[in-house]
């Protein structure tokens, strides 16, 4: 618990203007990330911080804590959308990337190649 208050604490310091990109390279907000730090822990053992959105989508039915649940639902409705909307750029610039987290950054690198659909869904 102690653990968690530091970093909400050292989040609570970071400038919002940090946060405000046009671009999300999360899909989870950073008091979503706080409600799921206990399932990642859990469920994620050995993942790194970007790829643990991923792997608690991928772990959805096993997440216990239910503010997680429902943020980890909505990133994997948004996932869809994105993965809809942008498919032709992904397939072009990002074939390489998994699914989540990271596709979300390789999309993010090529924002200015992307398609104006694509780029509108991010």
């Amino acid at each position: 618990m102690k653990r968690l208050m530091v970093r909400w604490a050292v989040l609570m310091l970071i400038p919002a203007a940090a946060f405000s990109d046009a671009f999300r390279s999360h899909l989870l907000n950073r008091d979503e990330r706080l409600f799921c730090e206990s399932d990642r822990l859990y469920l994620c053992v050995g993942v790194g911080r970007q790829e643990a959105e991923a792997c608690l989508i991928d772990h959805f039915d096993e997440i216990y804590d239910s503010d997680c649940r429902a943020a980890v639902k909505a990133a994997k409705a948004q996932v869809a959308e994105i993965m809809t909307a942008c498919q032709f750029d992904i397939d072009v610039r990002c074939s390489r990337m998994s699914y989540g987290s990271d596709l979300l950054a390789c999309l993010g690198r090529h924002r200015s190649e992307l398609s104006g659909f694509c780029r509108s869904q991010l």
